[in-house]
């Protein structure tokens, strides 16, 4: 079975590009190696989407799971999406941008050429609805470019816009059922959090920090300076952007930055960590701290 996953994304990744691009092959001296040109392009490319959308169908009996940043986390932060994929073409989706809409919802989908074939949705959905989040600059993914089977059967995909990797693993019960307090709670917290802390040096800077309730509930926050405590170049060196956004673990213990937040020496912070009454980040270095609460 690996063998013919490593067909299927030869034929996925490099012959759906010569269909696209309308380029000749030319046949070498030994048949032997070049018998994956051996069958028309668009064959080929058909047989490639055929067996995804069998794999997609019947290799995982709880459906697919997929931790996904919308843009690839420039300004949106880590959401839960499943899938349930069936023969007829209809998918069911289920995700937390709204928590209280958990219920699966019965849609469409299908594959298109792009920079080689891809998994699209083309009807509004809600994967569509990701799209709102980030309408001014139309960088959410919505069609995901087959990439590659991993070993483990999980599937490899490249969102279209962002150019992202976004994997579509194999789904567990749980991830199936939907339910995740813990990793909601840590949002929560978040969410309730206003104050940011930068120790460095000997000491403590403070900033102001505005989750955005818009982008689904402290999935992303803004940081301002005060310009009274911070001094400029504090600001400049926690993000280029002034913002950060957030992906939980599924303990709520452990939030990953995007971007990692620079210290003034150029160490980063790359995770914030629950202690009971903060989330608190030490840089790399070890040379300073961050603290949100």
């Amino acid at each position: 079975m690996r063998s013919i996953y490593r067909n299927v994304n030869s034929f996925g990744k490099v012959l759906a590009l010569v269909a696209i691009g309308g380029l000749s092959l030319v046949s070498c001296n030994n048949k032997d190696d070049n018998n994956i040109f051996d069958e028309d392009p668009i064959v080929r490319v058909d047989k490639a989407k055929a067996e995804l959308k069998r794999h997609l169908v019947e290799e995982s009996p709880n459906g697919w799971f997929m931790s996904f940043r919308p843009d690839g986390g420039k300004y949106t932060g880590e959401f839960n999406v499943w899938f349930d994929f069936n023969e007829d073409w209809s998918v069911d989706i289920k995700t937390d941008l709204d928590r209280g809409d958990l219920v699966a919802e019965k849609s469409d989908y299908n594959f298109t050429m792009l920079r080689t074939f891809a998994l699209s949705f083309p009807y509004g959905n809600k994967i569509h609805e990701f799209t709102a989040m980030d309408a001014a600059n139309l960088r959410t993914d919505i069609e995901f470019m087959f990439n590659n089977y991993f070993e483990n059967g999980d599937v490899e995909t490249v969102g279209f816009m962002s150019n992202q990797k976004v994997v579509f693993k194999q789904a567990t019960a749980e991830e199936k059922a939907f339910v995740f307090p813990a990793m909601w709670q840590a949002y929560d917290r978040l969410q309730a959090t206003t104050i940011m802390d930068i120790t460095y040096g000997g000491r403590t800077h403070r900033m102001q920090y505005t989750p955005i309730v818009s982008q689904a509930k402290g999935y992303e926050g803004v940081f301002y300076r005060m310009a009274t405590v911070a001094p400029h170049n504090v600001m400049g060196s926690v993000s280029a952007s002034n913002s950060v956004t957030f992906a939980a673990d599924r303990n709520g213990e452990i939030i990953t930055l995007k971007p990692e937040l620079e210290m003034p020496d150029g160490s980063l912070v790359k995770e914030l960590v629950w202690t009971g009454s903060a989330f608190i980040g030490s840089s790399d270095t070890g040379t300073g701290t961050v603290t949100i609460r």
